[in-house]
């Protein structure tokens, strides 16, 4: 994770990208598979067939023991690629060598004879993603470390890294970032499961421990006020702040932020157009990740923004497991239809 965060956060590659569908999957799905019928789908044998032309063609027959960033065409043929971790020239070599191979094709060759089938081709066709609650609140969570003279450059924190996540509200619980009265100066305060879900899971740094216990959540407060409408037009702002302090076997994290946000929502549209909220403190860090000489917490900022329509943001949440344990409904049965 961290070789790909920084590979595709070098600016050259991020122009590059735009030439490109990128993807990323689990191997472990694929390790999984034990039927003929999913090995015989055409998910299952287009990746297959190109990643055996890969360097990890033996480990992939029992284990699916495979990693890299490879450029594949829709027809399953790998055109380059390998497993260079933080070289990003090497990145950089490989996808301009991928576009090239891929302008001298034909496009018969380039592409499948038919267009995949949404269901038959599919390795589980019965298995259904989660999907965020009809008419709630979709967010992406962008996490990173603010100040390169603290930690090594390969630590998580390093500003070189960011981590991206998604925050899922049911629509009933997005209503609770507004007054009951939309209105200037119109003024609520968000409680309860909206406030603490996000804190407990989302108001850290990656590393040991996934979530917050609700007692270390020594101060948790955010305000909402109206501050201007235009039409169909509310413009809010979020004012408030969080103390977590955890340390226990399980997790030692400490974060102290405070938090700032600007909303819009329509009215007539009955959806949220804007959603900027900021969280910025200073964040422990372990004393192996730390330069010597240098405090035991750094600068963290954490914002949450509308998630992008682009099919690879269709990610649910990487705790959605969790959900149910904070009380956030996004995870309950149901909670699509809702």
């Amino acid at each position: 994770m961290k070789s790909r965060r920084f590979v595709c956060n070098d600016p050259r590659v991020r122009q590059l990208l735009e030439q490109f569908i990128p993807t990323a999957d689990n191997p472990q799905q694929y390790r999984l598979v034990k039927s003929t019928r999913a090995e015989q789908a055409l998910e299952y044998r287009l990746l297959y067939h190109a990643l055996m032309q890969t360097g990890f063609r033996r480990g992939l027959e029992d284990s699916w023991h495979v990693q890299g960033m490879y450029v594949i065409t829709p027809s399953g043929k790998l055109l380059a690629g390998g497993n260079r971790p933080m070289n990003v020239e090497s990145a950089l070599a490989d996808m301009r060598k991928g576009l090239e191979a891929y302008a001298a094709m034909p496009r018969a060759e380039r592409l499948l004879a038919r267009a995949p089938h949404s269901r038959t081709d599919r390795m589980f066709p019965d298995r259904q993603p989660p999907r965020p609650p009809d008419g709630g609140l979709v967010l992406r969570s962008t996490a990173r470390g603010l100040d390169v003279e603290f930690v090594h450059e390969q630590s998580d924190l390093a500003p070189d890294f960011y981590h991206i996540d998604r925050l899922w509200y049911t629509r009933e619980e997005a209503m609770q970032f507004l007054p009951s009265v939309l209105r200037p100066g119109a003024t609520t305060q968000v409680t309860g499961p909206v406030l603490d879900g996000l804190a407990q899971l989302y108001l850290m740094a990656q590393g040991a421990g996934s979530h917050f216990e609700i007692e270390h959540l020594k101060e948790r407060q955010l305000g909402s006020e109206v501050i201007a409408t235009n039409g169909h037009a509310v413009s809010l702002r979020l004012t408030g702040r969080v103390v977590s302090e955890a340390d226990n076997d399980v997790i030692r994290k400490k974060y102290r932020a405070d938090l700032l946000g600007y909303l819009t929502y329509n009215t007539a549209e009955q959806r949220f157009t804007r959603f900027d909220l900021l969280a910025y403190g200073k964040h422990n860090v372990p004393a192996s990740q730390t330069k010597s000489g240098t405090p035991a917490s750094m600068p963290l900022g954490i914002l949450f923004t509308l998630n992008p329509t682009n099919v690879n943001d269709r990610q649910p949440p990487r705790k959605l497991a969790l959900y149910r344990w904070v009380k956030l409904k996004a995870a309950q049965p149901g909670a699509a239809e809702q």
